[in-house]
């Protein structure tokens, strides 16, 4: 019995060694593990103390394995209490679920954590956590990304469904996927209407070219666009089965591209331009008419201006006869007064004559001289202004009469005849000038 309960002792420290070296080998293998996750990992006993925890983990907390092992996870982290890491590791515990949550890092503000609970056979819990915050942020991103695509969707199918020309698109396999409302009104298409096929659509209407001749299916400008052309404002004209009137339209289409530059469809815009054109042709009627008129106007001037013409060339010669009388009479005149009267006065010069019978010779002698010289017209043409007076005294300046000898002529002071040579040279326009009065006189002789 001694040897049995002897044997009994040593197989039980055996069997308590080997189950020792198991266990230590179990951590070995575990502590092994855990060094080989990339993940942040710790695990809690029942009584929520720190039991394992990774390299990982003490450097994201930045604390060394003995603050830890052993210690209260709430000890640790007091203001984890009330929050959402109380909720969900007793909700993981109690229920014997695994909970999975992000939270905002209370050590690195800004930062996403996310966690995976897991509870274990002794009613403690195993936690994997990571940084996801730049998949947080990819996420949200997509998020928003995705969001401000529906909107620009949303806002372009407005745009498309608000515009009063017709709207066609065509993807690569030949086919319409979408129209808008206009399109489907000029074809008496249902809303629901999808996947039309551009070819038999083409060609249940006629269609013919601005020549009016026959326009075939590949010349459609939405197949055009499929193979990388721009079609601008092209013009067709229409008849559909729905009505008899041919219609006119204007055509645009050009390819549509992803980022990469590959063709993904076609989109056609098309305008009716029945009206434009029948408006058009009331113009060009109208401008033809007005053509007409003006052309007859045109007549009817041309025949007038040569009547003015012949008129005005009539007008010319008598103008010109005139001119040639008038020239005639002041040669007549200029040539008796030289001939007939001046003569005359220089004989009377040679006689013996007192003071005042000199003076009235000198101002008869001055008034011929006036009348066949074309002076006293140039003076007054160059000032409307000047007086009757103010001639005469001009006159006498310009030839060489003194101020003195003015004076006596006309029987006035000689101050009145500096007073009027000041009023010459004023509205000749050579006041506070070192021009001599008698000199441009002369110069306008």
């Amino acid at each position: 019995m001694l040897l049995c309960g002897l044997m009994t002792r040593k197989q039980k420290v055996s069997l308590e060694e080997t189950v020792a070296e198991l266990f230590r080998k179990s951590e070995q293998r575990i502590s092994f593990i855990l060094a080989g996750i990339t993940d942040c990992y710790y695990e809690l006993d029942r009584d929520w103390r720190f039991i394992r925890i990774n390299d990982q983990s003490l450097a994201y907390f930045g604390r060394k394995r003995e603050e830890l092992i052993g210690q209260s996870y709430w000890e640790v982290f007091p203001t984890l209490k009330d929050s959402i890491f109380k909720e969900q590791f007793n909700e993981a515990v109690s229920k014997s679920n695994s909970v999975h949550f992000d939270v905002k890092s209370i050590l690195y503000p800004g930062k996403w954590i996310e966690f995976h609970a897991y509870p274990t056979e002794e009613r403690g819990i195993s936690v994997f956590f990571r940084d996801v915050t730049e998949h947080k942020r990819a996420t949200e991103e997509t998020k928003r990304l995705a969001t401000v695509i529906q909107e620009e969707r949303d806002r372009l199918s407005a745009l498309v469904n608000s515009i009063q020309d017709e709207v066609w698109f065509a993807d690569t396999n030949r086919r319409f996927t979408l129209a808008n409302p206009s399109a489907l009104r000029e074809f008496h298409l249902d809303a629901s209407s999808r996947e039309i096929d551009v070819e038999e659509f083409v060609q249940s209407i006629e269609l013919y070219r601005p020549d009016g001749s026959y326009r075939p299916v590949d010349e459609a400008p939405p197949l055009r666009a499929l193979k990388g052309e721009v079609v601008r404002n092209q013009e067709e004209a229409i008849r559909t089965l729905a009505g008899a009137e041919l219609r006119y339209r204007e055509v645009s289409a050009a390819p549509v591209r992803d980022a990469t530059n590959n063709i993904i469809g076609s989109v056609s815009v098309v305008r009716d331009i029945t009206d434009r054109k029948r408006i058009e042709k009331q113009l060009m009627d109208y401008q033809e008419h007005l053509q007409k008129l003006v052309e007859e106007r045109t007549k009817e001037l041309r025949m007038k201006s040569l009547n003015l013409e012949e008129v005005n060339t009539a007008l010319k010669v008598l103008l010109e006869q005139r001119e040639k009388d008038k020239n005639e009479l002041e040669d007549k005149i200029l040539f008796n007064v030289r001939k007939l009267i001046l003569p005359y006065c220089d004989s009377l010069k040679q006689r013996q004559l007192d003071d005042e019978q000199r003076t009235y010779l000198d101002v008869i002698e001055t008034n011929l001289k006036n009348i066949i010289s074309p002076f006293a017209k140039k003076l007054t043409s160059i000032h409307e202004n000047f007086t009757p007076q103010e001639i005469k005294v001009a006159d006498f300046i310009r030839d060489g009469k003194t101020v003195k000898e003015i004076a006596v002529t006309f029987g006035v002071s000689e101050s009145a005849i500096n007073l009027h040579r000041q009023h010459i040279r004023n509205k000749l326009g050579l006041n506070n000038q070192k021009i001599n009065l008698r000199t441009y006189l002369l110069s306008l002789a």
